[in-house]
């Protein structure tokens, strides 16, 4: 639990608190009051970062996930064979997924909530860079079968996850 009494807030302290509260919680049972509560402030003092517990999350799944994806990402966007960069990309995804148990459960939590806005609010903020660049490593493999590739790149997502 983060305690931001002795130094200033930051958009920081509050996204570290809030990953762990999100995958714990979900959603919906997590409120703004809790993530003042973890990060030790009183809530008015979030919206000085954040406009609203939307912008909140959506900001927090960016946080906990960029670094990942871009990792598994640039896996995709190397040279070499597709075989082998959509291999790599699985490789990392799994190794980093593993090593953080807070953000496969946001993933897991996410993935079945059933908020189908908020899903795609997430794809077009968080995840189409690097599920394009997957979709991209997937033609290679299987030219002309552009819904084949999509059906793929999420078959993909869905075993790793």
């Amino acid at each position: 639990m983060l305690r931001a009494t002795a130094k200033r807030l930051t958009r920081k302290d509050i996204l570290d608190a809030s990953v762990g509260l999100f995958a714990r919680h979900g959603y919906e049972g997590v409120t703004m009051r809790k993530i003042a509560a973890a990060v030790g402030v009183q809530a008015p003092a979030l919206y000085y970062h954040f406009p609203d517990k939307r912008n909140l999350y959506l900001a927090v799944m960016a946080y906990a996930v960029t670094d990942k994806l871009d990792s598994a990402t640039g896996a995709l966007n190397k040279d070499g064979p597709p075989a082998l960069r959509l291999q790599e990309f699985i490789a990392r995804l799994i190794r980093d997924l593993d090593a953080d148990p807070d953000l496969l459960l946001l993933l897991q939590r996410e993935r079945l909530d059933g908020d189908e806005e908020r899903l795609k609010l997430l794809v077009k903020e968080v995840f189409m860079t690097p599920f394009v660049a997957l979709i991209g490593v997937i033609k290679e493999i299987a030219p002309g079968r552009d819904a084949d590739a999509l059906l793929a790149a999420l078959s993909v997502i869905g075993l790793v996850m």
